[in-house]
């Protein structure tokens, strides 16, 4: 008997899954929204592709924009992984961050990414640095080395270092 059913079972396929009106408007919807994601975020690459492309090109114009660009690449930094957006999305904001960073005429480029690591560290000046943070010892060394003055578009970037550096533990 038990052979019976089991031979049973094996030759029945298993039933077809019947969605509701109500199921399939659902899917539908759902379908529709990932093309919609999917297409915004193949743009918003395109986007941040010219921001790397901007201020790789030259590095004043690129300077000229810090105000303009870093909160936005920043924001978008910071909030990248409760977003849930794909890899390529991840590394395309990370080199625009990098990107802008390398636009600060006062600081050594080779202190681009140790720049944009700190921003991040410090969630753009709202938490303290960790102690020791070489991302943040290499900025402030550069700073330091350059000794004269910030101009206002490069001080807007390096702010964010400058204030998790001081509220942080000594």
């Amino acid at each position: 008997m038990k052979k019976e059913l089991e031979a049973k079972k094996k030759k029945e396929p298993a039933p077809e899954r019947v969605y509701t009106k109500d199921e399939l408007k659902a899917i539908k919807v759902q379908t529709e929204r990932r093309v919609e994601l999917k297409r915004l975020f193949e743009g918003f690459e395109a986007v941040l592709g010219a921001v790397v492309t901007l201020c790789t090109a030259d590095c004043s114009v690129g300077n000229s924009c810090l105000p303009i660009l870093t909160p936005t690449v920043t924001s978008l930094n910071l909030a990248e992984t409760s977003l849930n957006i794909p890899t390529s999305v991840s590394a395309a904001l990370r080199s625009a961050l990098v990107a802008l960073c390398s636009c600060v005429y006062e600081v050594d480029e080779s202190s681009a990414m140790p720049m944009a690591n700190a921003i991040i560290l410090t969630a753009n000046g709202d938490r303290p640095l960790p102690v020791p943070c070489g991302s943040a010892a290499s900025v402030i060394s550069s700073l330091e080395d350059f000794g004269d003055e910030l101009s206002p578009n490069s001080f807007s970037l390096v702010l964010p270092v400058l204030v998790g550096a001081l509220i942080g533990e000594r």
